[in-house]
């Protein structure tokens, strides 16, 4: 049996009401008020009356017996036999009936019954706390309706009075009714017996009394009060229960009393659900309010029956009422998206999971929770089932943008939106990443959102130091991208390399109609042409030498400096000269020379390029020596060469003359 320790008081008449003993000291205030409250006249039928009321200073709740004083003392004199429980115990009763027993009015004859009584009252006493094996609810005679009783007190704030011929039969059903409710309004919370309705220290909730001072007019029945009276006669314990776990929260007092009963009503109904959490956050909107509650409802291991998808799905709907991450919403989302066990589509269109509608101060930990429960793989999945919120988790974790499964599960636009709105540094370390692994659909969708990215990739081969083989690598990478996009998508600012790696980078990444090598200037150019042909560049593919030399020698021809131009063609005429020999000349080095060199026959490229030379040295008039030894880069056609340059006649021929001895051939 568990039982606890109460205090007790005795008040009565010694020259004056006053208290006569007590089992443990009163305060001041809890004094007064117990003095007022324990003096009381009797007209009635009833053979005793009981006060129930809060002793705010003592944290205490005062359950007062009173009753008349024999004939042979003072008229009027009453006894007030006091029980005080401790609001911790007054939480922790669930049958008040024992406790009634400790008060019940005693026979007080002479002088020493009251000295006996008074020492009684000076001692503790212990209360059984046991709940009773078989609640039944009310049972003994009552007159009052317990459906109009609780639309009476729990639809207003002021004190609702009920008449009955007999008060004290009605104690029942006041405990009960007090002991139906949380414990937080338990302290709150008075009620008594009393013959009329009077001013006294203690604001009461319920009085029944015998002789009402005006009529009330009956209360409007509730519907939620027809669950408490069912509960009152106890056929609703599931109520109780309820409103015992979830009231202790309250802030409201009585005012809670419907609401709770309504929510524990809607609950039971799984249908309802959306109901009764609407009601819910409507009555309770802050975060902090009915926490557990809440909790219950939604968190995964909540007391109610309600599938986990439909818990997040609310708790995101309702997201400005709770707290997500002490509900772990993030975690708990990406299980249940990857479960596959409901759809994401069917979240969205019942409930509206649609996480941008999240307070700004709780997206960001929900959205960090949901990425620290995705990996490399998960992600892809999960952005493929969820393409909005994999956008959100991408945008805040851009390190998943390496993976370029990524960008294809978040296909269209966003994902390059994405990806804009990231810092410069995080792009090229992206950018980087999607080019070595040769991810020409990520890095077109990249290249698309920020118009400057091709440039950019084109920047940071031409940096990584790579060997030759490997910038051709690369460079096709960023053909094939450069081939979706568009060359007019190229814009932004563009950084112009110096260096040999850049002129090979750019040579390489687009055709060479499209006229990008332009924007290398002939120096750099013929830089490039040394490396490859002796430098770090070497080993280059005999098709990309053919390019670079052509490409070389145009820039060259067309850069307007004549030291550049004779240069040009000292650096590339042998070269280009042997290799225009071979039928498998690279087509797009031909396209960008031949259009650049003296028409003539189709089928012979060299003599072209002999040509092209010849009047390059006649307008540029340069020395014998250095004609001749450009005449020997032709090989074979060395005479052929030779003689295109006698035959011209505005040529000098003493300068001829020395070409030819030079070259042998006098």
């Amino acid at each position: 049996m568990k039982t606890t320790t109460v205090h007790q008081a005795l008040y009565g008449y010694s020259r004056g009401h006053r208290l006569l003993s007590s089992s443990l000291p009163i305060d001041s205030d809890a004094s007064r008020i117990l003095r007022v409250a324990t003096d009381m006249s009797f007209d009635g039928r009833s053979r005793s009356y009981l006060s129930v009321f809060p002793l705010p200073s003592a944290k205490m709740q005062a359950f007062v017996r009173t009753w008349p004083a024999g004939n042979w003392m003072r008229p009027g004199a009453v006894w007030s036999h006091v029980v005080l429980v401790g609001w911790a115990d007054l939480a922790l009763i669930e049958d008040f009936r024992d406790l009634l027993e400790l008060n019940r009015p005693r026979r007080v004859e002479d002088d020493n019954d009251i000295e006996r009584f008074a020492a009684t009252c000076a001692r503790e006493l212990t209360l059984n706390m046991s709940p009773r094996p078989d609640p039944s609810g009310i049972s003994g005679e009552h007159s009052v309706d317990p459906v109009s009783l609780a639309s009476a007190v729990y639809s207003s704030s002021r004190t609702v009075s009920v008449v009955s011929n007999v008060p004290e039969n009605e104690e029942e059903v006041l405990l009960e009714l007090f002991a139906q409710q949380w414990s937080r309004l338990r302290r709150s919370f008075a009620f008594r017996t009393r013959y009329r309705s009077s001013e006294t220290a203690v604001r009461f909730d319920v009085e029944v009394v015998e002789k009402g001072d005006r009529v009330e007019a009956d209360p409007v029945i509730r519907d939620w009060a027809k669950s408490l009276a069912d509960d009152l006669n106890g056929r609703r314990p599931a109520l109780r229960k309820f409103l015992h776990t979830y009231g202790a929260e309250s802030r409201r007092g009585r005012r809670d009393m419907s609401v709770l009963v309504r929510a524990q009503e809607t609950l039971a109904s799984r249908g309802a659900i959306l109901e009764a959490v609407s009601s819910l956050f409507f009555e309770f909107p802050l975060p902090n309010q009915m926490r557990r509650l809440k909790g219950d409802i939604l968190r995964e291991s909540g007391s109610f029956d309600v599938p986990e998808a439909v818990r997040l799905a609310l708790a995101i709907r309702f997201s400005e009422h709770l707290d997500l991450g002490e509900l772990e919403v993030g975690s708990r989302f990406v299980r249940l998206i990857l479960s596959g066990s409901v759809p994401a589509e069917a979240l969205d269109a019942e409930f509206g999971t649609d996480l941008t509608a999240v307070p700004e101060s709780q997206i960001e930990p929900v959205l960090a929770e949901i990425a620290d429960h995705l990996d490399v793989d998960s992600v892809v999945r999960f952005a493929t089932l969820h393409q909005d919120l994999g956008l959100l988790v991408v945008a805040r974790r851009p390190a998943f943008l390496f993976n370029p499964d990524v960008w294809e599960a978040l296909e269209g636009e966003s994902v390059g939106d994405v990806f804009a709105s990231l810092a410069a540094a995080v792009q090229d370390e992206i950018l980087e990443s999607l080019l070595h692994g040769g991810s020409v659909d990520a890095l077109t969708l990249a290249c698309s959102a920020s118009p400057e990215a091709w440039w950019r990739l084109v920047d940071l081969v031409s940096r990584s130091g790579i060997p030759a083989a490997q910038i051709v690598a690369s460079a096709q990478v960023l053909r094939d991208t450069l081939q979706r996009i568009g060359l007019a998508s190229l814009s932004g600012k563009i950084s112009l390399g110096t260096n040999p790696r850049y002129a090979l980078t750019v040579l390489l990444s687009a055709p060479l109609h499209a006229g990008l090598w332009r924007r290398v200037n002939a120096r750099d150019w013929l830089k490039a042409l040394s490396s490859c042909q002796s430098g770090e560049l070497r080993g280059a593919p005999n098709w990309v030498h053919e390019r670079l030399l052509a490409v070389s020698l145009v820039a060259a021809i067309q850069s307007g400096e004549i030291a550049l131009r004779k240069r040009g063609w000292q650096n590339t005429f042998a070269p280009l000269h042997d290799a225009l020999g071979n039928e498998y000349f690279d087509s797009e080095a031909w396209e960008v020379l031949g259009a650049a060199l003296p028409s003539g026959p189709t089928w012979d490229r060299c003599y072209r390029l002999r040509r092209g030379a010849v009047t390059e040295i006649r307008r540029d008039e340069w020395g014998a020596t250095s004609t001749s030894e450009l005449i020997r880069g032709a090989g074979r056609q060395a005479p052929d060469m030779a003689e295109l340059i006698s035959r011209r006649k505005d040529m000098r021929k003493s300068w001829v003359r020395d070409v030819l001895r030079i070259l042998g051939f006098q």
